[in-house]
């Protein structure tokens, strides 16, 4: 009797542990900071702001086709996600070989692509001609214990993977980058979109989830 009650509470205190987590990870995602930057992810262009409207992301798409919608704007990685969010669609997921093939081409005709709209050309020249040329995923090792537990936020688990041959991140980390905020020092999943020597174009690497980088939004059609 002593060992079932016992039994009884461990198993309470695994639920109650799994569901902490749950929480802790919905106030990393709602911090003060989401709030200070709301207006960052609203678009001060209607035109550009269309964009992202599902019928116009899905015009050209068949019924359950994934869309791709790279976002030039440079942005911490939770800002990223709920920028996403904002407009119905998920910062992208990468589940399988396909959907990373598939994403790679996005990518490269994106990199061909001269942006018409003025806001979208500004952040385009910032991040994808004189910055790093690299897109944050949903990625993430945010509330987990070991070091490179990734999975898709929020709580899809990650079977495929397309890591970089070379270790950590391919970037370096400007001044001021905050590093120690509601997710400190946890890592977030970056794609490349250049092609460089021992860093292929359309593989993965992780960094500080505040750093500023631009985003690929998804939706299925």
């Amino acid at each position: 009797m002593c060992i079932t009650f016992a039994l009884r509470i461990w198993v309470a205190f695994l639920c109650l542990k799994v569901a902490c987590s749950r929480i802790s990870h919905k106030l990393s995602m709602r911090s003060p900071a989401l709030v200070k930057f709301s207006k960052e992810l609203d678009l001060d262009d209607v035109e550009y702001e269309a964009s992202f409207r599902k019928e116009t992301l899905c015009s050209q798409k068949e019924m359950g086709e994934t869309v791709y919608k790279p976002v030039p704007i440079a942005l911490p990685w939770r800002l990223s996600y709920h920028f996403c969010t904002k407009r119905n669609l998920t910062l992208v997921a990468i589940r399988t070989a396909d959907e990373q093939k598939y994403l790679k081409n996005e990518l490269l005709n994106y990199q061909r692509h001269v942006p018409t709209n003025s806001l979208e050309a500004k952040h385009y020249k910032e991040t994808l001609v004189e910055g790093p040329k690299v897109f944050w995923t949903s990625g993430t090792s945010i509330g987990k214990k070991r070091k490179g537990n990734f999975f898709w936020f929020p709580q899809m688990p990650m079977h495929y993977t397309n890591w970089g041959p070379e270790l950590g991140s391919i970037l370096k980390i400007p001044p001021g980058t905050d590093i120690y905020g509601p997710i400190s020092g946890e890592k977030c999943i970056y794609v490349n979109a250049r092609e460089a020597y021992r860093s292929p174009f359309g593989s993965w690497y992780s960094t500080f989830c505040g750093m500023k980088l631009p985003f690929v939004c998804q939706h299925k059609c």
